[in-house]
């Protein structure tokens, strides 16, 4: 695809060439309207030669042999101008030709920048899109994650509460092992107190025990048994 700066150039050269062409044309111009001058005066000096007495006569003839040879060389001159302004012609049809084409590609050259500048103008809108996209994506990914971390967070302290509640009940019923345990014991001391016919307070005296919950079981016991 050729270049701005290569259009310009074709079209000063075009410029140069018009210049040029224009400027030959004037001297054609100029040429025909001396030869034409030539021709009249040569006209003119015939007329006085058949006039004028016989001593003239060959001054006259000199001066129009002079002037014929100096037609000649202006008709020579005009032939050569002419070959010229025929190459001119040709060259002028080329420049034409050269105009043209390099119109022709600054045209396809301006659609094109149209197309270029409609492409970026829809890439730059399709970007913007893109960069709204991502926008809203990272704000919902952002909220996702402080949804998560407080969901995490509350989870965390579910499983704590739920540990703590497991723990305190692997005691609750450790220790009501311990109790059950205790109260089977002292059921059996129970009956075989039973077995004596006495239950008084030198009865509890012998039984050592370090557990108050026991003795205040025993001390029930002692009500049931006396009632």
């Amino acid at each position: 695809m050729p270049s701005s700066f290569s259009v310009s150039s074709k079209e000063r050269e075009a410029k140069g060439l018009r210049a040029e062409l224009e400027a030959a044309q004037k001297e054609q111009a100029d040429l025909a309207e001396q030869v034409k001058r030539i021709f009249e005066v040569n006209e003119t000096d015939s007329g006085m030669v058949a006039s004028s007495s016989v001593p003239h006569v060959q001054r006259k003839l000199d001066v129009n042999r002079q002037l014929r040879e100096e037609v000649d060389a202006v008709k020579a001159e005009a032939e050569v101008w002419k070959k010229n302004m025929d190459h001119l012609a040709l060259v002028k049809e080329a420049t034409r030709a050269q105009l043209a084409s390099a119109e022709t590609q600054l045209r396809s050259l301006k659609e094109k920048d149209l197309v270029q500048a409609k492409k970026i103008e829809e890439f730059s809108l399709e970007l913007a899109a893109a960069k709204s996209e991502v926008k809203t994506a990272k704000a919902n990914a952002d909220a996702m994650v402080a949804i998560y971390r407080s969901d995490a967070e509350a989870s965390q302290v579910r499983a704590k509460e739920v540990a703590e509640a497991a723990q305190a009940r692997a005691n609750w019923i450790a220790e009501h092992a311990k109790c059950q345990s205790r109260r089977e014991t002292l059921e059996e001391d129970s009956s075989k107190l039973r077995g004596h016919g006495s239950f008084d307070g030198l009865a509890l005296k012998s039984f050592s025990y370090r557990d108050t919950a026991a003795m205040k079981y025993l001390l029930c016991i002692k009500v049931d048994i006396r009632g």
